[in-house]
């Protein structure tokens, strides 16, 4: 409940627009070594709120309590914004090594976009692909493939129109998810008894969206994506249809920008402590801070690093226990190789040390410049290792250079997108989307709609930033 002096206290925030951490809010964009340093008692005063984590999710649950006329204090582990999205410089191009692409439906992100006026581009149509076949590889036509890819998917997503009616309020049908949550990609694939060439169409792409490993992908975590992309292949394929012309990095700043929050780079957090009054949380260097709310918008992986008291509900200390971040093979791979290879893209099999690998742009000097991602046994960080794994599709070029990004093992992640295991769609919603307290979570790990994603990332931060406003 709120109390008349904290009402009137948010209302004379808001209407002054807020301006006074504007420059600390720059500097701290400005200067990654605003970090350390024990609070005092002077400076917990100036916040509201704390978000954990500078990703999509954190900063805009930041924003969201800046527009409620709350003063946000976000604190970052790393010396970037962003969390598993990093747009960069390598090869003298624009890279990510984290999320990139967009689909037309991702309503939020495009309200997003709009509101800070980012332009998206598309890439040049592929002009080959090479699939596995019961015999080998073989290069396609898209033309010709991409119509059969798409049957047998409509085959693995049937029934989808039914139990994700609504595919945004995933339990809508409840009823009709107690018989399939509990299945693996794997355990559809075999129900279905494809023929072996149907089956190695898709087989390698579903495995690499579930980590290397169908078995450990939810058939719901999929399903729902096809719900999302309107039921057809054609929707589906619309998955890598944009990206931000300026970068992913770039959204996620104008969001922070317009949240005027004053930002700590290099301070992972190690505990959250609510008393019932107040949230204070500890960092790595012996530094608490206090607010009378908290965000927690780290990767949910990551819960686990930190010690939250009282503990964390059931519901969330399995979650991040089992991981809902992919793994083990979650490396994304910026490849320079020799020669003009052509728009060409590749899939896998499951099983194989190369997932996928996509064109990105031609180099000026004729060499190419391609993103994969890594199956099961690569050493994403030996070169000859990435070379000979190439070499399987593409015989006649070989890796020159190379930028890796392992989510899997970086610190603050400990894993890559979401993708729900079997089961726990109904085992976790809606409960894992609930505050804990005075403290609510965010991410793109447990979003109703799109998990796994910016627009996920987005729907949890606004959802976490109305769970606790209210409550200061």
């Amino acid at each position: 409940m709120h109390s008349g002096s904290s009402l009137n206290r948010r209302s004379l925030l808001k209407a002054a627009g807020t301006t006074a951490l504007a420059a600390g809010a720059a500097s701290a964009l400005a200067s990654p070594a605003l970090a350390g340093g024990r609070a005092v008692p002077e400076e917990e005063a100036r916040y509201d709120a704390i978000v954990i984590g500078a990703g999509f999710a954190g900063v805009t649950a930041a924003r969201e309590l800046r527009n409620k006329g709350l003063k946000p204090l976000v604190l970052e582990a790393r010396d970037r914004i962003g969390g598993r999205v990093w747009t960069s410089t390598w090869a003298g191009e624009q890279v990510e090594l984290g999320g990139a692409w967009l689909h037309p439906n991702y309503e939020l992100t495009y309200k997003e976009l709009n509101r800070y006026g980012l332009k998206t581009i598309s890439d040049a149509a592929p002009e080959k692909a090479i699939y596995p076949t019961p015999a080998g590889y073989k290069t396609f036509a898209p033309e010709e493939i991409v119509p059969r890819i798409g049957a047998v998917l409509a085959k693995v997503f049937d029934g989808s129109r039914q139990y994700f009616e609504r595919p945004r309020e995933p339990l809508y049908r409840a009823d009709l998810l107690k018989a399939v949550d509990p299945l693996s990609l794997r355990a559809r694939l075999d129900a279905l008894k494809l023929s072996a060439e149907d089956l190695a169409l898709v087989h390698g792409e579903l495995a690499t969206y579930a980590g290397g490993d169908s078995r450990d992908g939810a058939l719901t975590a999929l399903a729902q994506w096809w719900a999302l992309c309107g039921w057809t292949h054609e929707g589906w394929a619309q998955m890598s249809a944009a990206r931000i012309e300026k970068g992913a990095s770039a959204l996620v700043q104008s969001i922070l920008t317009a949240a005027q929050a004053t930002v700590r780079f290099n301070t992972p957090v190690t505990a959250v402590a609510d008393d019932g009054k107040r949230v204070v949380v500890t960092t790595a260097s012996g530094a608490k801070f206090s607010a009378p709310v908290a965000v927690v918008a780290v990767p949910l992986n990551m819960w686990k690093k930190i010690q939250f008291s009282p503990g964390l509900p059931k519901v969330h200390a399995e979650a991040t226990q089992e991981g809902v971040g992919v793994k083990p093979n979650a490396a994304k791979m910026w490849l320079r190789v020799s020669g003009d290879v052509g728009r060409i893209v590749v899939q896998g099999n499951a099983g194989d040390p190369i997932a996928a690998m996509v064109p990105h742009a031609r180099l000026s000097n004729g060499d190419s410049l391609m993103i994969a991602l890594n199956g099961p046994g690569l050493n994403v960080n030996d070169r000859a290792s990435v070379d000979a794994a190439v070499k399987k599709f593409l015989p006649q070029t070989r890796v020159i250079d190379m930028k890796v990004q392992d989510w899997v093992n970086d610190p603050w992640s400990q894993g890559g997108w979401g993708m729900r295991r079997p089961g726990q769609m109904l085992r976790q919603l809606p409960a894992i989307q609930q505050p804990h307290g005075r403290i609510a979570f965010a991410g793109g790990d447990l979003p109703s709609g799109w998990i796994g994603s910016f627009e996920g990332a987005i729907e949890s931060g606004m959802r976490a930033a109305g769970q606790v406003a209210p409550l200061v």
